[in-house]
């Protein structure tokens, strides 16, 4: 018997040259990529920074308001001998109402009040012989006007 022969070593196989940079995949097909950032924490902080601004921004806009003076003029013109009018006045964060009756027209009421506060009101309400009448208020820049006409109709301004 003879001696079988060692076989003979197969040649090594070329392995390929691995291309560097980015994008390509080192030796092994795999990516070493770093664990994914969390967002929400940094979402929430902003959203938090954003409400304490507009707090701030409120509070600001608040104590300026309370604090300054403004000139309120309101005023009752039209056709109507006697009207009723109402209107509000405000002074250091304290609103009152005042009535006046069988008003004739024209009416001129000018306020200087100190601690203004919005949501004030001015109505004119017209008697049994009716007729027109137009209210107006001037109060911080802004102009209110309404209209009524007729017998026992109304008209209000309101939102200053």
């Amino acid at each position: 018997m003879r001696p079988e022969p060692e076989p003979e070593p197969e040649p090594a196989a070329a392995q390929p040259v691995a291309a560097e940079g980015p994008g390509v995949p080192p030796p092994g097909g795999h990516h070493l990529t770093p664990p994914p950032r969390r967002k929400w924490p940094w979402v929430v902080g902003l959203l938090a920074l954003l409400i304490v601004g507009a707090i701030t921004a409120l509070a600001v806009s608040a104590n300026h308001q309370a604090t300054q003076s403004v000139t309120v003029r309101y005023s009752v013109t039209g056709t109507a001998h006697s009207v009723g009018i109402a209107y509000s006045t405000y002074d250091n964060q304290v609103i009152s109402q005042t009535k006046v009756t069988a008003a004739t027209l024209p009416w001129n009421k000018v306020i200087t009040t100190d601690g203004f506060t919005h949501g004030g009101a001015l109505t004119v309400t017209l008697g049994a012989s009716g007729g027109t009448a137009s209210c107006t208020v001037v109060a911080d820049g802004k102009t209110y006007t309404a209209t009524a006409s007729g017998p026992h109709s109304a008209a209000q301004c309101r939102g200053f």
